[in-house]
């Protein structure tokens, strides 16, 4: 009860067990979190609530770095919040009809987070861009880079994965040294040495709209264009096989309890 969570005698850091150092990460969020909970308990309602834009940080985003270290208990109405949908209109009038779902979370500590934001995908969107930029240290393709990858992945259905996920590398103030090695990198560990085999890689600056529109949208655009029909056909295809494979289990089924109440019967 919130009762409860308020008073709860969480164990200290210090306390942790030490066979799992994630552990101690986990036990601060939570210990933050019973700190914070006078400033979102109120929110606990359920319910949506529309709120203007310039209102929207504190309820998507973790208090800056500023906040952190004022006294007292840290706003965190974040906690409060299941899901968020933003409507605001598309820059470019050469497209309608076209909504972006960006994932936050991937990564996360919170219990099945990365799960819960990609799991609406599979019926959401069309298309997945998994956007990785070169910077120093990480302009390579990572066990977390992998690991989103896969999860994303799990979302896509009877689609071909190379329909359903596009990469995308944001080269904008970049060195051409770290792009390449990231360029390099994802072509061998991702495509096996073979560019765009196993998914399609774009490259922009995502700071410049015209860049991003005429390098990553609308060749993104024109394959959906192109594959739609068989991204279609493949998950009508999948589902209805799916469907026969659970109709002749609830036949085995239906057989086994029949041949049950007919021994009852002659007994």
């Amino acid at each position: 009860t919130p009762d409860e969570f308020r008073h709860w005698p969480y164990p200290k850091p210090d306390d942790a067990p030490d066979d799992r150092p994630s552990w101690v990460t986990m036990l601060n969020r939570l210990r933050a979190m019973q700190q914070s909970f006078p400033t979102y308990e109120h929110d606990l309602t359920g319910g949506e609530r529309v709120l203007p834009l310039e209102e929207l940080r504190p309820w998507v985003a973790y208090p800056t770095n500023a906040e952190e270290q004022q006294p007292g208990a840290v706003a965190r109405r974040y906690l409060a919040v299941r899901d968020v949908r933003i409507d605001c209109p598309f820059p470019h009038a050469q497209v309608r009809h076209l909504g972006i779902v960006d994932l936050p979370g991937l990564g996360e500590f919170a219990a099945r987070a990365d799960e819960h934001h990609v799991g609406g995908l599979q019926n959401e969107v069309d298309v997945v861009l998994l956007v990785k930029r070169p910077v120093e240290g990480m302009a390579y393709w990572g066990d977390a880079d992998a690991r989103a990858l896969d999860l994303i992945d799990s979302a896509r259905g009877f689609v071909d994965r190379r329909d359903f996920v596009v990469l995308v590398l944001n080269a904008g103030d970049t060195s051409d040294a770290l792009l390449t090695a990231l360029r390099d990198h994802i072509r061998g560990q991702v495509n096996s040495g073979v560019p765009d085999q196993f998914f399609q890689v774009l490259e922009c600056d995502a700071a410049d709209a015209g860049d991003a529109f005429a390098r990553v949208l609308t060749p993104v655009l024109a394959h959906l264009a192109a594959r739609m029909p068989a991204m279609d056909a493949d998950a009508v295809a999948g589902t209805r096989g799916e469907l026969r494979a659970v109709a002749q289990r609830i036949a085995t089924l239906t057989d086994d309890v029949t041949r049950v109440l007919a021994s009852v019967a002659q007994s």
